[in-house]
């Protein structure tokens, strides 16, 4: 077993006249993890059943705002040709991703997409490295 230096790939907006782009993460199995342990929280409650004895009911809820933070905050990487509404370059920060998450038209549904893309490209490469 080894553990893998993070994957990243620059994936293009192609509908953006400013010609943005951004660089993606593949987010790793203990991302993934933190991100759950981080949104998800579980409580148990005991009801009287039938029997008469108390039966556990795990109550479940999500975190979906912070799911969205944490998750677009780690994968992107970088941006080029990203701007403000006064025309001025937009850094990429936390900050900053949240606020184009908010505040960009189908900038979510792309970013998800690009992570999609990203999985079967890297899919793809190991295949690939397996068969050589």
């Amino acid at each position: 077993m080894r553990i893998r230096t993070p994957r990243e790939r620059w994936f293009r907006f192609d509908d953006d006249p400013d010609g943005g782009s951004i660089l993606i993460r593949q987010l790793t199995p203990g991302d993934r993890q933190d991100i759950f342990d981080e949104t998800i929280k579980q409580e148990i409650v005991y009801r009287p059943s039938k029997s008469g004895d108390d039966e556990p009911v795990v109550r479940q809820s999500n975190d979906l705002k912070r799911d969205r933070e944490l998750t677009f905050t780690r994968v992107i990487v970088d941006w080029k040709e990203f701007y403000d509404e006064n025309g001025n370059t937009l850094e990429c920060n936390e900050e900053n991703i949240m606020k184009a998450v908010r505040s960009i038209d189908g900038f979510s549904a792309a970013v998800k997409r690009f992570m999609a893309d990203l999985d079967k490209i890297l899919e793809a490469e190991d295949k690939d490295q397996e068969k050589n």
